[in-house]
């Protein structure tokens, strides 16, 4: 079983915060966290990301202005491999090492402003519809 925990965790720069990290790992034994709002300046990443989770893989972007999401995952158990990137999310296939099936996860990171949401749905569903050939999809009408 993947043991997974989503967080707005709305500033990891707070020492509480880092601790309470921490903790949720060690006592529910998670094997993939994902923080969304961390207000970390780029420059602060590597020293928080030692402090943390030390021996963790982290993927964090800082491409645009609006990315503020964060994955780690403890690489002993599961592979994690980021297959899009969008403004509000990331999509990643996650691999436990003794599955033989991945498991497709969506982190969002979802803004309020309905501009916002429309460019995330057409993002996501665009992307959805070049890389999964589902049959369901290719009859829907989405309208935003």
């Amino acid at each position: 079983m993947l043991n997974t925990v989503i967080w707005n965790v709305r500033g990891l720069n707070r020492r509480d915060h880092q601790a309470a990290v921490r903790d949720l790992v060690s006592e529910f034994r998670l094997h993939l966290i994902a923080l969304l709002e961390t207000r970390v300046k780029p420059s602060n990443v590597c020293r928080l990301h030692a402090g943390l989770l030390p021996r963790w893989r982290w993927f964090v972007d800082y491409s645009g202005p609006g990315n503020r999401i964060w994955i780690a995952w403890n690489d002993e158990f599961i592979d994690v491999d980021i297959l899009n990137i969008g403004a509000q999310f990331i999509h990643c296939r996650v691999l436990m090492h003794d599955m033989h099936e991945p498991i497709l996860l969506t982190v969002v990171m979802g803004l309020m402003k309905s501009l916002h949401f429309v460019s995330y749905g057409r993002d996501l569903l665009s992307w959805l519809c070049q890389s999964i050939c589902l049959g369901w999809l290719e009859e829907t009408s989405m309208q935003f």
